[in-house]
């Protein structure tokens, strides 16, 4: 992949650099990744449309809910869908509200 496009981390589509919205960790992000003993990349590239999917706090959790399913699904889980709205539901529990603490 050359130096100028990306791959989007939700969608993997290759894109322009120009097109993205580039998330860079701060070290002690990554310090803390490393102190899981997890390994993840400095930065994370996500698309114009993706990165306007997961900004709506009513659509991302959903997706999401679905992407964990999906996956859970593929693997075999026979309680997929009940894992997967944990999931969201979790999510929905630690989201930021805009103007509350």
């Amino acid at each position: 992949m050359a130096d100028d496009t990306i791959k989007c981390t939700i969608c993997g589509r290759t894109r322009e650099r120009s097109d993205a919205e580039i998330i860079t960790l701060k070290p002690e992000e990554l310090a803390e990744f490393e102190r899981l003993g997890q390994k993840v990349p400095t930065e994370f590239a996500y698309c114009k449309p993706c990165r306007r999917l997961m900004s709506d706090p009513n659509a991302a959790p959903q997706f999401m809910k679905g992407l964990a399913q999906v996956r859970l699904q593929q693997l075999g889980a026979v309680n997929a869908e009940q894992v997967a709205e944990k999931f969201k539901n979790t999510l929905i529990s630690k989201m930021k509200i805009p103007g509350k603490p």
